[in-house]
C-alpha cells in the first residue's frame, strides 16, 4: 500500500511536465516500489515506464524537473514531526535522472541517490535556486532531546546539481 496517501495536504510534488506529457512518482503495488510513470493521453491511464525511484515502500517524494534534469527527493514518511535517524536505511536521498527524448526514458545518473538528510520527516520539499543550487527544507526534532515541543524547521544546500549536501541548519 505504500506510504498510505502519498500526497495528502502535503507540499510534495508528485508530478511534472515534460516532452509533451504528464510524468508521475507513483507506487507500484506488484513491486513494493516506486516507478516513474507516464500519463497515457488516449486511455488517461497511469503506465509503468519501468523506472524505480525508492525501494522502501514506506517513503514520500518530492519531484522537480528543471527541464535539464529530473531531482526526486524521498524520504521515510512519518506521521509527526521527525527526528534524526542513526540507521541510514531510514535517511532521505535525492535521485538524479537525465531524460533521454527519443526513447522517452529516465535513467538513473551515475553516484545517485545521495543522502541529504539523516531524519525522517513528515515532509520534505526540494526546490531548485536560479544559481543552480538545489534546496530543501523539512521539519524535525531540534536540540534539546526529550523535549516533545522542540521541533524546528530545517533547510540544506548542494552547490553541485545535488551531488553533495551541506549541514542542515536552521534559518535564522
Amino acid at each position: 500500500t505504500g506510504s498510505g496517501s502519498p500526497t495528502g495536504e502535503k507540499p510534495e510534488s508528485k508530478t511534472w511536465w515534460n516532452d509533451g506529457f504528464w510524468w508521475g512518482v507513483l507506487f507500484n503495488s506488484n513491486t513494493s516500489r516506486f516507478h516513474i510513470y507516464r500519463l497515457h493521453w488516449g486511455t488517461q491511464t497511469w503506465e509503468d515506464t519501468g523506472a524505480a525511484v525508492d525501494d522502501r515502500p514506506n517513503t514520500k517524494a518530492d519531484a522537480l524537473w528543471d527541464g535539464t534534469k529530473l531531482y526526486i527527493a524521498s524520504h521515510e514518511a512519518v506521521q509527526s514531526d521527525g527526528q534524526e535517524s542513526g540507521n541510514s536505511a531510514r535517511w532521505a536521498r535525492l535521485y538524479r535522472y537525465s531524460y533521454d527524448a527519443v526513447l522517452q526514458v529516465y535513467t538513473l545518473d551515475a553516484n545517485f541517490p545521495v543522502t541529504i538528510n539523516r531524519d525522517v520527516s513528515e515532509t520534505l520539499v526540494l526546490a531548485k535556486a536560479p544559481s543552480g543550487h538545489l534546496w530543501i527544507t523539512y521539519v524535525s526534532r531540534g536540540d534539546t532531546p526529550g523535549d516533545a515541543r522542540d521541533y524546528r524547521v530545517f533547510v540544506n544546500v548542494s552547490s553541485d546539481d545535488g551531488q553533495t549536501w551541506g549541514t542542515p541548519f536552521v534559518p535564522t
